[in-house]
């Protein structure tokens, strides 16, 4: 089962890769195609780098890890479609929102699963905070904005 949410995921990142279901507004360096290229490979190292570094430390817990890895790899994608899709400046932030979660989350597992961080609490929490943060403030102001355009 995981494999294959593992395939969902690497199609969904070639259909982006390729161009499929973005829009033709474009205004971002991500846009051009060797951002892509690189945006999205950094998606999957991520997930193949998280895997294989808490998987051997998981016993029991490395499907519903492996499938939590798998929706923060999309979560990381459908923010960075925002970049095709959303046509307000507030899209950056909610990316930005995006990126601080996947960390937050990273820490969090890498200090469960794998080895202690000092003060991993404190970073937990500060990068969570932002991450929700930047995510309200720019789904907020993209929701009161009269020419959003998604």
């Amino acid at each position: 089962m995981p494999l294959f949410l593992l395939l969902i995921v690497i199609k969904k990142i070639y259909g982006y890769y390729k161009g499929e279901d973005t829009a033709p507004y474009t205004d971002s360096i991500l846009c051009y195609f060797r951002g892509l290229e690189i945006v999205f490979s950094f998606v999957l190292v991520y997930l193949f780098g998280m895997l294989s570094l808490l998987i051997p430390s998981l016993g029991d817990l490395k499907f519903p890890v492996g499938i939590y890895a798998m929706t923060i790899s999309l979560l990381l994608i459908e923010t960075l479609k925002g970049c095709f899709n959303w046509r307000v400046q507030s899209k950056y932030r909610v990316q930005i929102g995006a990126f601080f979660f996947v960390t937050s989350d990273s820490i969090l597992a890498i200090n469960k699963f794998y080895t202690t961080i000092p003060n991993a609490s404190f970073w937990i929490m500060i990068t969570y905070l932002i991450a929700q943060f930047c995510i309200v403030k720019g789904i907020l102001k993209m929701n009161n904005d009269p020419k959003i355009g998604y």
